[in-house]
């Protein structure tokens, strides 16, 4: 009896799909489009959406599968292999790949590759915390670009220079931060997005992170106009999956914004709309305490209350040890938010926090700034407030008050002041509660501060 054969034929992808994903921040279907591609120009875009999706083992591995290289492809295999190897914790191979990858680079005239590799050197020294050589190795890339732009030079490759011009911007802002000049940052991250913006070629995943900094400074200094522009662009933008905790943490950020000028609505929310775009158990537990910290503030104290019992109970959930990235700081703000309500739980979470032994991800400026340490002060004052050592209270939120005013996080500060003026620690605390009336009088903080104002 006969019978029809059926050949069954390996999908293959088109590289243009891939590129076109990977652009869109649609990472995993990038790698699904590369299926069954082998080209040099697949085994790069390979093992840049694995980078960027936080697996150099495999990004290290495909790059084994690039065909017959050209100089300049030589320099890009030679810059992602030293990119993941330093993230693979293989600090000399990747010295030697660099060198490697600065040599190809010039030998190309690419400009865009040799600003990348000064980008790459100057991001490897952030987390060495060698800021000056960041800083060096930043400048160095830019005066690349810069002279590009003036001959006229074109990039080769899958990144436009101006993409590289725009993160090693945005990395300058985050050395500024980590030396404690804030205004700088600013200045630094409006110009990221602006070089983004005039791009021809759009990167959603580089622009998710200029949007999600700007949100975070636009909070951190009562930006209000700044905050209108960005949330504009927030609700607009075609967020995905592997950018969702740049989604969160600009989502988050607005909402205080929002709460800052006497909006509950649009504060609530959105923090309606980060606890939606919540993937991990630390985003989820900080957005119930921001939810929780407007609510109580606006005197519905025992939903407030319900809201700090479930992140209480998700936080108790997790391993903060091995948190990803910057996540281990909600436990200051479940801390702070459960001080006066259960003050053993709030200990026992600041001591979690203050145990923890592994390094923060290099690539978070957080390891560095002033701001952190005046969290930290501000998070022990209140937990020691809630225990009634008063002394050892005023101390540490008076360090948060000073910290805070010397970087002109006003509000913050304000917020220090209001603890230290129910405290009765002295009329410059005061005086701070009085200024932050007049400037945001209908702040979720304010009806609490003119009761000590």
């Amino acid at each position: 009896m006969s019978a029809s054969v059926t050949q069954l034929r390996p999908r293959t992808g088109s590289l243009e799909n891939a590129l076109a994903a990977f652009r869109a921040a649609r990472l995993e279907a990038c790698l699904s489009e590369l299926h069954g591609i082998r080209s040099t120009g697949a085994a790069l875009l390979q093992a840049r959406a694995l980078l960027r999706l936080g697996d150099p083992g495999r990004a290290l591995d495909a790059l084994g599968l690039a065909g017959a290289l050209e100089t300049r492809d030589l320099g890009e295999v030679a810059l992602l292999r030293a990119v993941s190897l330093s993230r693979l914790g293989r600090p000399e191979e990747s010295a030697d790949a660099f060198v490697d990858a600065r040599v190809f680079a010039v030998s190309s005239a690419d400009p865009a590759l040799q600003a990348e590799v000064e980008f790459y050197l100057a991001l490897d020294a952030f987390g060495e915390s060698n800021l000056d050589e960041t800083r060096a190795a930043c400048r160095r890339a830019l005066e690349i670009a810069g002279a590009a732009q003036t001959f006229a030079s074109r990039s080769c490759g899958l990144v436009p220079l101006a993409h590289v011009v725009a993160r090693t911007q945005e990395l300058l802002g985050l050395v500024e931060a980590a030396e404690g000049r804030y205004g700088e940052w600013y200045v630094a991250a409006c110009r990221a997005l602006a070089t983004l913006d005039a791009s021809a070629v759009k990167d959603l995943y580089q622009e998710a992170f200029a949007l999600k900094n700007l949100a975070i400074l636009a909070r951190d200094f009562d930006l209000r106009d700044e905050a209108q522009k960005i949330g504009e662009r927030v609700a607009n933008f075609a967020w995905t999956d592997e950018i969702a905790q740049q989604s969160f943490t600009a989502a988050d950020a607005l909402g205080w914004c929002s709460a800052l000028h006497g909006n509950p609505t649009d504060a609530l929310r959105w923090f309606r709309e980060a606890a939606a775009r919540a993937t991990s158990i630390p985003e989820r537990v900080q957005a119930a305490v921001s939810k929780a910290t407007l609510i109580r503030e606006l005197g519905c104290e025992p939903v407030a209350r319900e809201e700090l019992e479930h992140a209480l109970a998700l936080a108790s959930t997790c391993d903060w040890e091995t948190a990803a990235g910057d996540h281990r700081l909600v436990l200051l703000s479940l801390a702070q938010a459960v001080a006066s309500l259960a003050p053993q739980r709030a200990r026992e979470f600041l001591d979690r926090y203050c145990g923890i032994r592994n390094a923060m991800d290099f690539r978070f400026v957080s390891r560095h700034e002033a701001r952190v340490r005046a969290e930290e002060a501000f998070t022990q004052g209140l937990v020691l407030r809630a225990e009634r050592r008063v002394a050892a209270s005023t101390e540490q939120l008076t360090l948060a008050f000073d910290t805070w005013e010397s970087i002109g996080y006003e509000w913050r500060a304000s917020r220090a002041a209001l603890e230290l003026a129910e405290l009765d620690a002295g009329d410059v605390f005061r005086k701070a509660v009085r200024r932050e009336l007049v400037q945001r009088p209908q702040s979720l903080f304010a009806t609490r501060a003119r009761l000590i104002a």
